[in-house]
């Protein structure tokens, strides 16, 4: 298959750490190829790097929704699981027990899926690091 003619510029913007422009061309590379998990691991990517993380995670389910064992995606998107609620006030005993309940629940999620990431590729660093601070966390 021939390469798509923006990837080259997706590649130099990305060099250039242009961002914004690199997520333009990976975009225009992904409308003419939906169906491949890289395309879309790396407008994750892009997305992170312009701290837009709610496209992020979007784009971390796309990759993993196309190929579920993608050990690199699985990581992130533990790293990008994070309660997007603000309390104005202060919160209820209710909604502090909830916040409790949820966080525990999500840590579970969390260590399971590092486990994961690193049955797939025990050498993925950003697994380890992640995995370490959630079991110390435990502690």
């Amino acid at each position: 298959m021939a390469q798509h003619p923006r990837f080259d510029m997706f590649k130099s913007a990305w060099r250039a750490q242009d961002y914004a422009q690199a997520l333009g061309h990976i975009d225009a590379v992904i409308a003419d190829n939906t169906r491949v998990a890289a395309l879309h691991w790396y407008r994750a990517n892009c997305l992170q790097k312009l701290e837009r993380f709610a496209e992020a995670r979007a784009a971390v389910a796309q990759v993993l929704a196309l190929k579920p064992d993608h050990a690199p995606a699985l990581v992130l998107q533990v790293q990008l699981d994070w309660p997007d609620h603000e309390y104005h006030e202060d919160p209820t005993p209710a909604q502090v027990a909830e916040e409790e309940r949820s966080t525990a629940e999500r840590r579970q999620r969390h260590v399971a899926q590092l486990r994961r990431a690193l049955d797939i590729d025990p050498t993925l660093a950003d697994a380890c690091f992640e995995l370490s601070q959630l079991l110390r966390d435990d502690t």
